[in-house]
């Protein structure tokens, strides 16, 4: 009988040593896993900062734009008044000059 214990004693040695080798394999997969997950979520992450980044910029961009068109047509409305202004000066100067050429009527 003592062949066949220690027979068995072998299996079951064999069997544990089996089993463990299945949890210690398991265990790395689980950590695999959770790595890879973190990797991806790290990802993520980062893919989201920077697409938060770029769309920050976009709209910097946008309300300098906003501004030089806001300059731009201030400045031309200036322009357009002060140009204005100019032709009513020289009208009214025109017009002063012409009475002054008009020969005075006494009767």
């Amino acid at each position: 009988m003592a062949p066949e214990m220690g027979q068995m004693a072998d299996e079951m040695k064999a069997h544990q040593d089996n089993i463990q080798a299945q949890k210690e394999q398991m265990k790395s997969e689980v950590k695999s896993k959770k790595e890879r997950m973190k990797a991806e979520q790290k990802h993520k992450k980062e893919a989201a900062t920077a697409e938060r980044k770029k769309a920050a910029k976009a709209a910097d961009r946008v309300k300098d734009h906003q501004k030089q068109m806001k300059a731009h047509m201030k400045a031309k409305k200036q322009k357009a008044h002060s140009s204005a202004k100019e032709a009513a000066e020289a009208l009214k100067h025109e017009g002063e000059g012409m009475r002054q050429d008009l020969p005075v009527i006494v009767q």
